[in-house]
C-alpha cells in the first residue's frame, strides 16, 4: 500500500468518491473487494489477508450472515469483516482509535454506530494529512454537509 501522504489523502475527499473506507459495520468482504476499491491507495491482497477469516452466524436475526447475492442466512462466511479493515486502516496512518470497541466510546452497541465512530476517526485524520487551508476546509466540510443531507 502506498503511504498516505497529504497527496494521497486528499483524494479520500475528491470525486468520485472513495468506496474503500465504509461506516456500514455488517460487511464481510473478500480481500479482492477492498483492492478493487483501492486503486489510489495501491492495496494488494497481500496487505490485507492476514484479516481474513472464518465468520458465523449467531444464533439470533442481528448475529446471523446473509448473502448479499442470494439474501439467504449462511452458517458462515470467509472474508474481512469490515470494521477490522477500518482498525488495521487507521493503524496504517497512526489514527488513534482507541475503544473502537468499546460502547461507552462509541456511544452504542451496534456494528454500524462502530463503523461510523472509526470512520469518523479515520476521515479526520486523513483531513489532518491532507493540511487543507482553511479555504479548502470550508469547501471540504460544506460538501460533505450537502452530502449528508
Amino acid at each position: 500500500m502506498k503511504k498516505i501522504t497529504k497527496d494521497v489523502a486528499r483524494k479520500f475527499f475528491a470525486f468520485p468518491l472513495q468506496t474503500v473506507l465504509s461506516s456500514d459495520g455488517k460487511i464481510i468482504n473478500k480481500a479482492e473487494a477492498y483492492v478493487k476499491d483501492s486503486e489510489m491507495i495501491d492495496l494488494k491482497v497481500e496487505d490485507i489477508q492476514h484479516l481474513s477469516k472464518v465468520h458465523y452466524s449467531g444464533w439470533d436475526l442481528d448475529d446471523s450472515i446473509f448473502s448479499h447475492e442470494t439474501g439467504e442466512r449462511l452458517e458462515s462466511l470467509e472474508g474481512i469483516d469490515n470494521k477490522d479493515f477500518l482498525v488495521w486502516f487507521a493503524e496504517q496512518i497512526d489514527c488513534d482509535v482507541t475503544g473502537w470497541d468499546n460502547t461507552r466510546e462509541f456511544m452504542g452497541f451496534e456494528r454500524d454506530i462502530r463503523a461510523e465512530g472509526l470512520c469518523e476517526r479515520i476521515f479526520n485524520r486523513l483531513f489532518d494529512i491532507a493540511e487543507f487551508s482553511e479555504e479548502e476546509q470550508k469547501i471540504v466540510r460544506d460538501l460533505a454537509e450537502s452530502l449528508d443531507a
